[in-house]
């Protein structure tokens, strides 16, 4: 086994206990998991590497998303824009 991706749910002294996302194998091939957990010996790794997610550009994108969505929605006019008058059949409902 090359590399393990997943998150790490505990460790202690001699190990690490991962919620395990893909495997990759040393030729190349690789397989997706669903988080079960793993305990992995300290002394069989060569270590880990952290990734943590920018904070500024994930609110950056997040902001960006909702904007393009608000826009999208006001364009297509799926919200608002009502007249408030569904279902009349164009008399004034009175009888003559």
């Amino acid at each position: 086994m090359e590399k393990v991706e997943g998150t790490i749910t505990a460790q202690n002294s001699d190990s690490y206990t991962l919620a395990v996302s893909e495997v990759y194998q040393l030729g190349g091939n690789s397989s997706k998991w669903n988080g079960e957990p793993v305990t992995i010996a300290k002394d069989g790794t060569d270590g880990y590497q952290i990734h943590r997610f920018n904070q500024t550009r994930t609110v950056v994108l997040a902001v960006a998303l909702v904007a393009a969505a608000v826009v999208f929605l006001a364009t297509t006019k799926l919200i608002g824009g009502g007249s408030g008058q569904a279902g009349t059949s164009g008399n004034s409902g009175q009888t003559h």
